[in-house]
């Protein structure tokens, strides 16, 4: 399976495993439904991935995986019904080549399954790391949308038994960013609410705060489906959760309450690398609806991430990581920190918490 190569340092001990979303989009020619070449939409790929993963280039080696992405008509027509609308063999071709990067990984990459890793993602690319992580660490049965829980079976292959025991074992955080997911999307794997939280998961979706003018009560998002203020529901979105929770970027927290600009470590802008950081851009708050609800600073330059993302009005899903890329990057060197901690204290035979 290809990767895209952002590799760090050979020193880090630390991998990032990173699944970029829906970038065969209809105004480039992507129309339709079904998957695209594994090569499409190259040039937006690799403009996504580095504006993405560079995120995480100081803590540790980078494998973004190429996949035959389903369009994003799927998402735009998907009926919801897990097991009568025909996308889903879209997301199921799809999924089947992230799988199998993952795997690919594991075995020739991971030295034996002892170095570190982040899982990180957006939209599609989430959707389809999730699954990974029901079925490969959960052992959740193969099926996108099955919940009945079945043992993992490690006699299936060698190769699946270790990605199953890197997942349970080596996990630094996954950041499953773009892409609605609660506290009871996984059973072994908890929410992340605290900013040094290792073997845990992050996740949120960006949208203007309704009480400043930004967002109408139905968005119709750039991924697919509409979200319902007065339902608290992200169409499409909802099946691996019934209640959606937003972890703050900024605090990584997930108290419902604002958090002033200057907190924030800066967001970057839309140009190609190298990316200007704007610091104190955003002032956030991780709401009781699942959604992560924003407010900008414009900056004296004319700069402002109001204007830099917004598409539709007042939906900022393709921003979710240029708009936290300073946060991410110094909470990814948190984590790492923490996790290394822990394995350290592990080996020395001392009580440790774990990040947990």
């Amino acid at each position: 399976m290809p990767f895209v190569n952002l590799q760090a340092t050979d020193a880090a001990t630390v991998d990032v495993f990173y699944v970029h979303p829906t970038t065969a989009w209809t105004v480039h020619g992507h129309s339709g439904t079904g998957n695209v070449g594994i090569d499409a939409a190259k040039q937006m790929t690799m403009h996504t991935v580095g504006g993405h993963a560079s995120a995480f280039s100081s803590v540790g080696r980078i494998f973004a995986p190429k996949y035959r992405q389903a369009k994003l008509d799927n998402f735009r027509t998907w009926s919801g019904d897990p097991h009568e609308d025909p996308h889903c063999a879209a997301f199921d071709l799809a999924y089947s080549d992230v799988r199998a990067a993952f795997v690919e990984y594991v075995k020739t990459w991971s030295e034996g399954g002892t170095r570190g890793l982040i899982l990180a993602s957006h939209s599609q690319g989430s959707m389809h790391l999730t699954r990974l992580l029901r079925e490969l660490r959960d052992g959740h049965a193969k099926g996108m949308y099955a919940d009945e829980h079945v043992p993992f079976d490690a006699a299936e292959e060698g190769a699946l038994a270790l990605c199953h025991r890197v997942l349970r074992e080596q996990l630094v955080c996954a950041y499953l960013i773009g892409w609605q997911l609660g506290r009871d999307t996984f059973e072994s794997l908890p929410l992340g609410e605290r900013a040094d939280q290792t073997d845990c998961f992050v996740t949120y979706c960006t949208l203007a705060d309704a009480e400043g003018g930004g967002a109408s009560p139905a968005l119709t998002l750039a991924g697919g489906g509409s979200y319902h203020a007065e339902e608290g529901t992200w169409c499409s979105r909802t099946w691996h959760t019934a209640t959606p929770v937003s972890v703050n970027p900024v605090t990584w927290t997930t108290q419902d309450e604002w958090v002033d600009e200057i907190v924030q470590l800066g967001s970057v802008g839309p140009a190609t690398p190298p990316y200007v950081v704007y610091p104190g851009s955003v002032a956030t708050r991780a709401g009781n609806d699942g959604m992560l609800r924003v407010r900008f600073k414009a900056w004296s330059d004319g700069w402002s991430p109001a204007s830099s993302f917004n598409n539709p009005p007042g939906d900022y899903h393709v921003s979710d990581y240029s708009l936290f890329w300073a946060d991410i990057r110094a909470n990814a060197e948190v984590r790492v920190a923490a996790w290394h901690a822990t394995k350290a204290a592990a080996g020395s035979g001392l009580v440790c918490d774990g990040g947990t």
